[in-house]
């Protein structure tokens, strides 16, 4: 059933009458329900019951002096139950009350949803599409069944640019299908334009073109320059700024001007002082973002620094000089720093030899260049070897930094017995570079094999006075344990 909010104010009271509502928590004591409700009009009525006439005492005593017997009435068996404990007769009579029970059921729901359905498209609701762009709104106005009416613009620089800022009919109330809403757009951003060398009066009418404003006009002295031309503007010419925003102008007075009344000279000042802003906080802003709030009150990003900040998003501003809340003149700039992405490092080791015998040395040269292939000194280089030992610090592991070509040396001894191979990893690292690692892996030559001689084949052994002779050989003891023969 459709609910009295989402029902027109005539039809609110008819809400909960003739209808009985299903729920899916009670889904079956609500169906209980409904089948009571319209039992009486799908049950045919249940007859009067009539009772039989009682016998009069006349024919009773007849019958008794007669002496008849009555006649005894056919025993009719009795229902037997069916496997599932139920009399099959009886059941088929519940079941086809249930039925037409059911059927009307699964209408009036049926009928309850098409008549919110209908009702809610018939009389939809008006969504909110203030805040969004003209697309947003065309899609959240058609999905309602309803359609964009007029648009216009209008300048109001408390809004973003190109976005609905007002709406009619108003959000939230019911009208017919295909209802017209009309728009208030603010108009897109525009760019301020070059106004350089321009008379003021030429400024103020280029300005009203792209629908900017002349702000605060400032007269200063130059030379050369014709009186009442611009010489500088803020916001600067080319940034995008909101319709409607003001745009600040210094241009010059002339250096010597003729006597005027005492009136006219009162207006029309050669010098003002400039007007003096306060500095806003844009540390932790990206640095896109800090220009655009620097120049809405007539300030300029300066010098820019670079850094590398670990955990920090890359352009994101981390420190500013004037800092926040100190009083500049306007036209002054802020100088910044800001996160910059760490300079790649390459890294080339190698050893000389190449490959080492053990307990032999090596040179371990290690040179380190950036993405230009300029050496980078006064890098930090760590070799670490899985055995032997490093000449600068007597272990397998060895610190120290490039010279100002940017390699570093080292001389590494083999052990003995050695592997097959040693694997040394290297590490660079320098504050604003990247830190990079690279492998070197030295191989062992092999020991030399020295030849296996045969074993002396004895033909025949002569023992003489306690010496052992052996054929072609000097004669030499021959000794059996610690007992010379």
């Amino acid at each position: 059933m459709p609910r009295p909010d989402s029902l027109p104010e005539d039809l609110k009271d008819l809400a909960y009458r003739n209808g009985v509502e299903l729920t899916h928590p009670r889904w079956n004591s609500d169906v209980q329900l409904l089948i009571k409700a319209l039992r009486p009009f799908v049950e045919p009525p249940t007859p009067p019951v009539i009772e039989p006439p009682k016998p009069s005492p006349v024919k009773a005593d007849l019958r008794r002096e007669a002496q008849l017997v009555p006649t005894p009435l056919p025993v009719q068996p009795a229902p037997r139950p069916s496997p599932d404990g139920t009399y099959g007769d009886v059941e088929v009579k519940k079941r086809s009350r249930l039925i037409p029970s059911l059927i009307a059921c699964g209408l009036a729901l049926l009928g309850a949803i098409a008549a919110y359905f209908y009702l809610s498209q018939k009389n939809p609701t008006v969504p909110d599409v203030r805040g969004g762009t003209l697309a947003e709104a065309t899609t959240k106005l058609e999905s309602a069944h309803l359609a964009v009416g007029r648009t216009r613009t209008q300048i109001d620089p408390s809004k973003e640019a190109n976005t609905v800022i007002a709406q009619t009919p108003p959000p939230n109330i019911n009208v017919s299908a295909d209802t017209k809403v009309d728009l208030v757009l603010s108009p897109p951003e525009v760019q301020v334009p070059n106004l350089v060398g321009k008379s003021l009066n030429s400024a103020e009418s280029t300005l009203h073109d792209v629908q900017l404003f002349v702000g605060e006009v400032q007269r200063e002295p130059k030379e050369g320059a014709q009186d009442n031309s611009v010489l500088r503007e803020f916001p600067p010419a080319g940034e995008s700024v909101k319709p409607g925003l003001k745009v600040d102008l210094v241009v010059a007075a002339a250096s010597s001007q003729p006597p005027q009344p005492k009136a006219q000279q009162s207006h029309q000042p050669t010098t003002v002082e400039p007007a003096k802003v306060k500095v806003p906080n844009i540390v932790g802003q990206p640095l896109d973002q800090a220009r655009k709030q620097l120049a809405a009150i007539g300030l300029a990003v300066g010098n820019t620094t670079g850094q590398v900040r670990d955990g920090v998003t890359v352009g994101t501003v981390l420190s500013q000089t004037p800092n926040a809340g100190q009083q500049v003149r306007r036209g002054a700039s802020v100088d910044v720093a800001f996160a910059q992405p760490p300079v790649p490092i390459r890294i080339e080791a190698q050893s000389a030899p190449k490959t080492v015998s053990p307990g032999g040395d090596a040179g371990i040269i290690v040179s380190v260049w950036d993405a230009n292939g300029q050496g980078i000194p006064n890098a930090s280089v760590t070799v670490s070897a899985g055995g032997g030992t490093f000449s600068g610090s007597g272990a397998s592991t060895v610190t120290g930094n490039t010279n100002s070509s940017g390699v570093f040396r080292t001389s590494w001894r083999s052990p003995n017995p050695a592997a097959k191979g040693y694997v040394m990893g290297v590490k660079v690292t320098k504050e604003g570079y990247q830190n990079s690692t690279a492998q070197l892996t030295v191989p062992i030559n092999p020991p030399a094999q020295t030849a296996a001689q045969p074993p002396a084949t004895i033909t025949r052994l002569q023992v003489r006075n306690g010496l052992v002779l052996f054929p072609g050989r000097k004669k030499r003891p021959f000794y059996i344990g610690h007992t010379q023969l």
